[in-house]
């Protein structure tokens, strides 16, 4: 149940399913204040101070579009050096 709610806070995951008067309420009794801007800071904040936990997750890509020089590898980089010859 977390996870659906959490996909449905951060990504609008089957809002359609929620009827229109109970989103209202539910907006009214907790409102979002900001949300989109404090997550994307919130995960900055991580991509800066433990870059490696965010390794092959999507938050490295956060990193990489707002971080200078993001030192995580994507996972074709990875893929790429691997040590097989081929």
């Amino acid at each position: 149940m977390i996870a659906v709610g959490s996909g449905l806070d951060f990504a609008g995951n089957d809002l359609k399913e929620i009827p229109s008067d109970d989103l209202e309420e539910i907006l009214a009794a907790f409102p979002r204040q900001g949300f989109k801007q404090e997550a994307v800071d919130n995960i900055l904040s991580l991509c800066r101070t433990k870059p490696a936990s965010v390794l092959m997750h999507p938050f490295a890509e956060v990193g990489r579009r707002h971080l200078a020089g993001f030192p995580v590898p994507t996972v074709e980089d990875l893929l790429l050096a691997a040590p097989f010859e081929e």
